[in-house]
């Protein structure tokens, strides 16, 4: 029930009307779920960024040992491989190490290692990570004279004599 005086000037509503008693509700609702809406939103945005380094990094560490391994490569050429394959999502900073540094014709193995600083790489998780980085590595036999390869390969325990 309402009730409406109207003057030339002035028009009254009654507070009975139970459109007028809801009136900005919206807007307090708006404003206390949308941050977190946007939270979320930006957070899973975030943590796609932080894959997407993961799995760069995963790669530059492969395409860095599959580019030392072959015979005459060296170490320098893979750093620069790595390197390239960072750079290209705009990764930074990385330390790009190998084990053993000097490759030569004795060396079986090579181990790639690669260090990102996920504060330097993200576009705002620093805040949350601190100083966490992502490490990885991977180890490839070389592709090195047959008799080299050869003496790399772990002996078989033969069974006691009886």
């Amino acid at each position: 029930m309402t009730f409406t005086v109207e003057t030339p000037m002035i028009t009254i509503r009654s507070q009975a009307d139970p459109r007028f008693c809801r009136r900005g509700v919206t807007t307090v609702e708006f404003a206390v779920s949308a941050p977190i809406l946007f939270l979320l939103i930006f957070a899973g945005i975030e943590f796609c960024q932080v894959n997407v380094v993961r799995h760069t990094t995963l790669n530059a560490a492969y395409e860095a040992s599959r580019a030392v391994i072959v015979p005459g490569a060296n170490a320098e050429e893979a750093r620069q491989t790595a390197t390239r394959l960072l750079n290209a999502v705009g990764i930074k900073n990385a330390v790009i190490t190998f084990d053993p540094e000097l490759i030569d014709e004795e060396t079986t193995f090579v181990t790639t290692r690669i260090s990102v600083p996920i504060s330097e790489s993200g576009w705002g998780l620093g805040f949350v990570c601190g100083n966490t980085t992502i490490d990885v590595d991977t180890t490839l036999r070389t592709e090195r004279a047959p008799i080299v390869q050869a003496n790399a390969l772990p002996t078989a325990l033969l069974p006691p004599q009886q």
